[in-house]
């Protein structure tokens, strides 16, 4: 196969801040969180890979996952408080 200069789906890329001598690296698959350092023990971290933009988000379904969890908590948490309250009431 030929090389070609541009990029393609499937391609994988680092970036390089070359002022810095650092790299543009990021958290992971989750977090959208990019930023710039000179440590690449993880390789990985610093690799990009080409996708075609996706119509759905795995980290918004996460957080609204938990938002949904941490209101059965507080409602739970209130109701176990007015239980506890009712028993105290003479």
């Amino acid at each position: 196969m030929a090389e070609t200069p541009h990029l393609k789906v499937g391609d994988f890329i680092h970036l390089n801040y070359v002022k810095l001598n650092s790299f543009l690296t990021a958290e992971g698959i989750l977090m959208d969180d990019v930023y710039v350092s000179n440590n690449i023990q993880q390789f990985e971290g610093v690799l990009f890979q080409i996708h075609l933009q996706r119509q759905y988000s795995a980290a918004a379904e996460l957080e609204l996952f938990n938002e949904r969890i941490k209101d059965q908590m507080s409602h739970l948490t209130q109701s176990v408080l007015e239980k506890k309250r009712g028993e105290f009431v003479l």
